[in-house]
């Protein structure tokens, strides 16, 4: 198993598991059920730290990939910036959750603040994380890139 190899199986992960805690985040809100809303924030947490490992094994897999035939190099550093940001709004994601489910757990009052806060932390990530993600299949992947113009 080389670095693209671990890449690939480790950035499904929180491509998939930031929306999902984003919608039982949402869904424990609307439905003011106190434990959906701590499996949500649980659920973005546990993404922000998926996260990590999938980042750090973005670099190894481009310099294996960067070396192969046909892949252009615009692509990949496209991704690498989109991936620093989702990374980042992930990350802010998960301290705001992690936040929350402090205060819940020493019995405070969370400011409202807070949790919409952490609910566009959420949607952000989960945005830039299908960005990124999409942005890493147009790698290998010369069926899902946009098509240039008839004509240029």
């Amino acid at each position: 198993m080389n670095a693209p190899h671990v890449h690939l199986i480790l950035n499904h992960l929180p491509v998939v598991v930031t929306p999902i805690g984003l919608v039982i985040l949402l869904l424990g809100l609307l439905r003011r059920n106190a434990e959906f809303v701590k499996v949500g924030l649980g659920v973005v947490l546990a993404a922000a730290l998926l996260t990590v490992p999938t980042y750090l094994t973005g670099e190894p897999a481009a310099d294996v990939v960067g070396n192969l035939e046909g892949v252009p190099s615009e692509l990949i550093e496209r991704h690498e910036d989109v991936a620093g940001q989702a990374f980042a709004v992930v990350g802010l994601a998960g301290i705001a959750a992690l936040a929350v489910l402090v205060l819940q757990w020493r019995r405070k009052a969370v400011p409202q603040a807070l949790m919409l806060a952490t609910v566009a932390l959420a949607l952000a990530a989960s945005v830039w994380m299908g960005v990124t993600a999409n942005l890493g299949g147009q790698i290998r992947h010369s069926e899902i890139r946009a098509r240039e113009t008839p004509g240029r």
